[in-house]
């Protein structure tokens, strides 16, 4: 918070998909987490000493549609949702964008305004989609291994199962930016997964 201050950041960004059993109280099973009785106050408490450090807004990332189930309770708390994207496209390998397009739509439209209707905040969407053939399953397929996109970004080896396809990754990014520009109750946009040092053309979600 205090880095975030002296970087003269608009936004602070809390939360993470892992810690979702500290902020729920349940495991991905449904069982008990062992997270203490007053979980809802510790955090409260949490974001009001952040409050203390940092005056932009403060946002909590939630992994969509994983996370959105089990929502923090003290979202009155903050001041918006930050959803990282990783649900698969359900369409062909060799869908057209429009048949993406149609897919995207119809997740935001049943799916995600549920979560915005729910919280009643500001909300911005991250995508992180690989520049790999099968991309719009959402992870890599390697065998019988559903790998996370993040997996593939720099400084990961590379997995030679896989081939490169920018165009692919390019389609989704359309795609997607076609479904946000006419659902006005998306607050924003972010292009996650960013390789800064470099230019590449691997297998990575950075559009570097």
């Amino acid at each position: 918070a205090d880095l975030a201050t002296q970087g003269k950041a608009g936004m602070l960004i809390l939360g993470e998909p892992s810690i979702t059993p500290a902020v729920s109280g349940l495991l991905e099973d449904g069982k008990p987490s062992g997270a203490p009785a007053d979980l809802a106050e510790k955090w409260k408490k949490i974001i009001a000493n952040v409050r203390s450090h940092f005056k932009g807004t403060i946002y909590w990332a939630t992994a969509f549609p994983q996370g959105t189930k089990a929502l923090p309770i003290f979202i009155d708390s903050l001041d918006g949702l930050y959803v990282l994207w990783s649900a698969p496209i359900n369409v062909s390998a060799s869908a057209k964008e429009a048949e993406m397009v149609t897919e995207i739509g119809r997740l935001f439209d049943q799916e995600l305004i549920k979560i915005k209707e729910a919280v009643k905040k500001p909300m911005i969407i991250g995508i992180n989609p690989g520049s790999f053939d099968g991309a719009v399953k959402g992870c890599a397929t390697v065998g019988s291994s559903c790998l996370p996109v993040d997996s593939l970004n720099q400084p990961a080896a590379d997995i030679s199962t896989l081939n490169v396809d920018l165009a692919e990754q390019a389609s989704i990014y359309n795609a997607f930016l076609t479904v946000l520009n006419t659902r006005k109750w998306i607050d924003g946009f972010v292009s996650r997964g960013y390789y800064p040092p470099a230019a590449v053309q691997d297998k990575s979600s950075s559009i570097h």
